[in-house]
This record gives C-alpha cells, structure tokens and sequence, in this order.
C-alpha cells in the first residue's frame, strides 16, 4: 500500500512538474505564484522548533518600538512629499499655461499674416483688372472698326 501511495504521489509530481513547466512558458509571472505558494504550504506544514519561536519572540521584541514608528513616519514623509508635490503640479500648469498662449499667440500672428497676404492678393488682382480694363478701353477707342 505504501508503495502505491509513494507511485501516486511520484506521478502527481511529474504531471505537476509538467504542467508547470508548460505554464512557464507562457507565464512565469504565475508560475512564480505557484511557487510562492507551494513555498508557503511547505513552510506552513512543517512544525516550528523551539529555536524558532525564542528567535521570533527576541526579534519580535527588538523590533516593537519601531512598529509605533512607522505611521508616524509615513505620516511625516507624506508631509515632507506634499509641498514638492504640489510645487510640481503649479510648475507643470504653469508650462502649460505658457505653452498654450504660445500657440495661441503663432495662431494669431499666422491668421494674421494669411490675412494681410488675402489683402494684398486682392488688391493685386484689382490693380491688375483695373489696369486691363482701362488698356481694353483706350484699345477700343483708338483702333477704328
């Protein structure tokens, strides 16, 4: 019996070892998952030592004044970040503020521009049909028929 159970359990690991490997190749960000996680069971099944529980229990103790330290940290760090912060956000507004009157600025000089080259257009093909106008006139009024 206990043979049969060591060839099922050897069988399981082969197809598990299988699937894994098929899975790495298309994600090895879950097949890290699934290691984390076979890690953690394996660790979560083994009894702990005596040792174990006095080294925690020191480590515990050595590190308790810092734990009452930390929100106060993170509270001072976010406090100490804020100002930067929001200097950043006016500096980053403040850019795009003079960007967009920049380009507002080139529209209007270029609206500009095209409208006084309109106007001189315009006033060239007036001169130019004024002018021809008055040759066609003084033509028909020197040439005899």
């Amino acid at each position: 019996m206990t043979s049969l159970l060591g060839a099922a359990a050897t069988h399981t690991a082969k197809v598990a070892a299988d699937e894994a490997s098929n899975m790495a190749k298309g994600n090895p960000i879950g097949v890290g998952l699934i290691a984390f996680g076979l890690g953690w069971l394996v660790v979560s099944l083994v009894p702990t030592s005596g040792e174990e529980k006095e080294l925690a229990g020191s480590r515990k103790e050595a590190v308790q004044p810092f734990i009452s330290e930390v929100p106060d940290a993170a509270k001072e760090v976010a406090e100490n970040l804020r100002e930067p912060a929001q200097e950043a956000v006016a500096a980053v507004k403040d850019s795009v503020t003079d960007a967009v009157e920049e380009v507002k600025s080139a529209a209007q000089d270029a609206a500009g521009e095209v409208k006084d080259e309109a106007q001189s257009a315009k006033d060239a093909v007036t001169d130019t049909a004024r002018d021809d106008a008055a040759s066609a006139k003084y033509r028909s009024a020197t040439i005899p028929y």
